[in-house]
């Protein structure tokens, strides 16, 4: 959404509930409704991966979904990430300019 929600819903009422949320619309004209929509999606198990990798690093490739999926597990769960993200606090510290002096 961005500059444009800000701007869109700037003035809208919104209140929070424990299940969802609630938005009061402006009344409409006598010839006007609202339609509401639903949409489901669901991930693959690689989708996930990737999308957890692409959070955590400057990116991902097939080679890292399909290592993830066989030194931690086929899906992405709060432990499997957990684990994850100890193996790399276990990785020998690199630097950027050391690597760039090699080339």
């Amino acid at each position: 959404g961005g500059e444009f929600a800000v701007s869109f819903l700037q003035d809208w009422d919104f209140d929070h509930h424990s299940v969802g949320s609630q938005i009061t619309l402006p009344e409409l004209n006598e010839n006007e409704r609202y339609l509401l929509k639903s949409y489901t999606h669901s991930l693959s198990n690689d989708e996930a991966i990737a999308r957890f990798l692409n959070t955590v690093t400057f990116g991902v490739t097939s080679d890292e979904i399909n290592g993830f999926k066989d030194s931690i597990g086929p899906e992405v769960t709060k432990e499997n990430a957990a684990i994850w993200i100890q193996q790399q606090i276990e990785e020998p510290v690199t630097s950027h300019r050391a690597y760039l002096r090699k080339r």
